[in-house]
Formats: C-alpha cells, structure tokens, sequence
C-alpha cells in the first residue's frame, strides 16, 4: 500500500513540475513520496538477506535512470536513486564493519557524498533513511524527522512546501503493517522509476515540438 501511495505522489509531482510547473497543488503532493521511499529501503534493510542485491538493483536503476533525469529536468543533481543507494549503503556499513570508528568515518563519508556530488535530497535524505531504519519510536521518528526537514531547508534551501513532506508520517504509521493483496512484481516496480521519466520527456517534446 505504501509503495503505491508514494509511486502515485512521486508520478503527480513529476507530471506537475514537466507540464504544469505554475501550479503548486502538485508539488505539495509530491513531498510525501522520498519519505516513503526513505522508509521502504530502511524496512527493506531490515527484512532482506540479500542486502548486496538489494544495493546493486539501486545503483543499476539509479545509473539506468541519469541522463534521462537530467533531459528531463534539465539539472546537475544525481537522481534519487543514488540517494537511496547511499542510504542503504551506510545502513550495510553499520551492520558489516565491526571497527566503531571505521564505522562512523565511513557513514560520514557516505553522507559527505550525498552532499557535495549534488545527489537529491543530499545530507537530509542519507539522514531520514537512517532515522527510519534507528528508530522504533512514532514520537522520536517524528521529531527528528521534523529536525532533519528544518535543517534541509536551510542547508540546500528548499522551499518552505518541503515541510509537507511531514504528511508522509502519517501515511507510514497507518498504513505501514498493511500488505497489498495484489503486489507489483519487483522488475516492474524497478522499472517504473526510469520509464515514467523517459515517458514524460518524449511527451514534452512532442508538445512542444
């Protein structure tokens, strides 16, 4: 239910930004997909037994997807893809290396990464995957949520509308422990992320062609 809530809010906001960029009612949709996609790659985390594969699928998908992203979008960032690898990969860190300091050094590097290779989302994305994949609480996951979307604003200076990324918490905690009784096989749920965008350019071009 989750990943379809997200899929359908990440398809409105991306269909709003490439057709109709004045109309902001489909950006305030958008903001609650990442956090859903941050929280499915942390309980994925915890659930697989192949982390490896899991973080292989992303960076494929996450490199699969670049030049169409940047035709689309017309930007220099490294599509969420890569920040979910990244946040999956500090998760792989912290359960593989045994070494405390290695450890840390090695998951401040991961987000030093985020930050200056301009991967979407950046410091607050590695950041949010790791909260939900830490923290067990509703409360502390909403407080340090709210912290990290505050100090997202001011670092990368988004725009005030990223506080309705909020409303994704709401989504996770009621609908988190409901599964699909139909669910989307994982090459296509893999190859949604890479086609919608190709799809989307190819229909902006023709319109304006």
């Amino acid at each position: 239910m989750l990943y379809k809530i997200a899929l359908i809010s990440m398809l409105i906001n991306h269909f709003g930004v490439v057709f109709f960029p004045n109309i902001e009612l489909f950006v305030v949709i958008g903001r609650i997909a990442f956090p859903i996609f941050a929280w499915g790659v942390a309980e994925g985390a915890k659930k697989t037994k192949k982390l490896e594969h899991y973080q292989m699928r992303l960076l494929i998908i996450a490199i699969v997807s670049q030049v169409p992203y940047y035709l689309l979008f017309n930007n220099y960032y490294l599509n969420v893809c890569f920040t979910l690898f990244l946040g999956l990969s500090a998760i792989k860190i912290y359960t593989k290396i045994n070494n405390v300091v290695l450890k840390v050094l090695s998951i401040l590097m991961l987000i030093l990464i985020s930050h200056y290779f301009n991967v979407e989302y950046g410091i607050y994305g590695v950041l949010l995957i790791l909260i939900y994949y830490f923290s067990k609480e509703r409360l502390v996951i909403a407080m340090l949520q709210i912290l990290i979307t505050i100090i997202g604003i001011n670092i990368y200076n988004y725009p005030a509308i990223q506080l309705y990324s909020l409303l994704a918490l709401p989504c996770i905690f009621v609908f988190r422990n409901i599964k699909d009784q139909k669910r989307i096989p994982s090459m296509v749920k893999y190859s949604i992320y890479p086609i919608h965008i190709l799809l989307f350019y190819f229909v902006g071009i023709s319109i304006k062609g």
